[in-house]
């Protein structure tokens, strides 16, 4: 889990991974040196701190600070080229399957046979994120 505070608000967000408390430094909130895959799950808790960190962007009314990557973050969100893609996975494929719902926008989705069928669109990121994972899949109505 990692937690994100704004506005005295508190979200939680999955990483899609569990770590035993044995093998957790609750003092630096990081993996101990002997645990398991700790490789793997500090780069994944990287990769989310940077994401949040890309979403805060701090401002200062007064001298104007800020405002300069504001408008630069703004249009990068609104010129964002969206890839609609109707997918076909394994059903029994949940961590893929989860991480399409967080990084996509999903508009259908529905079993057939012992494959997923999911309608979603990505922003360009996403959809190359997408593509580089070691997730097995296959566009619906193309042969790969």
């Amino acid at each position: 889990m990692i937690r994100v505070c704004k506005n005295n608000k508190k979200k939680y967000k999955s990483l899609g991974l569990s770590v035993h408390p044995d093998n957790w430094d609750f003092q630096t909130n990081r993996p101990k040196p002997k645990c398991p895959n700790r490789e793997l799950i500090l780069k994944t808790i990287l990769e989310k701190e940077a994401e949040g960190n890309n979403l805060c962007i701090p401002l200062c009314a007064l001298e104007g600070d800020g405002v300069e990557r504001l408008l630069k973050t703004i249009d990068e969100c609104l010129g964002a080229k969206n890839e609609r893609a109707k997918i076909l996975l394994p059903a029994a494929d949940g961590a893929a399957i989860a991480w399409i719902y967080e990084h996509a926008r999903v508009q259908g989705s529905r079993i057939k046979a012992e494959e997923m069928e999911i309608t979603a669109s990505f922003d360009s990121l996403n959809w190359e994120r997408f593509k580089a994972k070691n997730i097995k899949y296959k566009l619906a109505g193309s042969k790969k």
